[in-house]
C-alpha cells in the first residue's frame, strides 16, 4: 500500500489507470509489463534519434516504417498519453542510445512525461541527491509516466537518470513522450 502521505515511486499492473500519477501523492506511477517487442528487433529496427510532433494519427502515419508491433505500441501509448494529458499533439524522441544521455538525476522541466525502453537497462529513479540513496531500475518493457517540475501546483517529483553504459557495449531504444507546450 502506498503511504500517502510521502510521496513515493508506485509501481503498478499494467492495467492501472494512468490518472492514478495525477494524484498529490504520486509523483512517479511506473505500470510493469513485459516488453512488448524482442529487444533484438527493438534494436535492429531504431537508429539514432526521431523527434516528432504532432496528433497521435500523424505520429502513427510518421511512424509505420517499423516494426508492426513496435508501432502498434507506441501508437498505443501516444493516445493514451494524448487522453491522459488533454491535448491534441504529443512530442515524441525514439532513439538509440549507447552513451550516457542524462546521466545525472534530475527531474524535468515538462508537466508530465513518459519514458519506456525497449531495448536495454531502464531507467534509474531515486529520491534524493544523495550519493547513498536507494536506487531503483524499471525493466525494459515498463512504462513510468513521471511528473515534472511545470505539473500543476507544487508537485512532489522523483529524481531519475538514463543508467549508465558508456562504454559497456549495451545499447537501449528509448521512447518519452511530452506535452509539445511544456519544456
Amino acid at each position: 500500500m502506498l503511504d500517502r502521505t510521502e510521496p513515493r515511486l508506485l509501481i503498478a499492473p499494467p492495467e492501472t489507470d494512468w490518472r492514478t500519477v495525477l494524484a498529490d501523492s504520486v509523483p512517479v506511477l511506473v505500470l510493469a509489463r513485459s516488453a512488448p517487442i524482442d529487444p533484438a528487433a527493438a534494436l535492429a529496427a531504431v537508429e539514432g534519434s526521431t523527434r516528432l510532433a504532432g496528433t497521435p494519427d500523424e505520429l502513427k502515419a510518421a511512424l509505420r516504417y517499423l516494426p508492426q508491433a513496435l508501432a502498434a505500441d507506441i501508437d498505443d501509448l501516444v493516445r493514451r498519453f494524448a487522453a491522459l494529458t488533454g491535448k491534441a499533439t504529443v512530442r515524441l524522441r525514439l532513439e538509440a542510445v549507447d552513451g550516457d544521455a542524462c546521466r545525472k538525476f534530475h527531474a524535468d522541466y515538462t508537466d508530465l512525461r513518459l519514458v519506456t525502453t525497449y531495448a536495454g537497462p531502464g531507467t534509474d529513479i531515486r529520491e534524493t541527491q544523495a550519493e547513498d540513496a536507494p536506487v531503483t531500475r524499471i525493466g525494459a518493457g515498463d512504462v513510468a509516466l513521471f511528473k515534472g517540475k511545470l505539473f500543476p501546483g507544487e508537485p512532489a517529483v522523483l529524481l531519475h537518470r538514463s543508467p549508465p553504459i558508456e562504454g559497456s557495449g549495451e545499447r537501449r531504444v528509448v521512447l518519452v513522450l511530452d506535452t509539445p507546450d511544456a519544456g
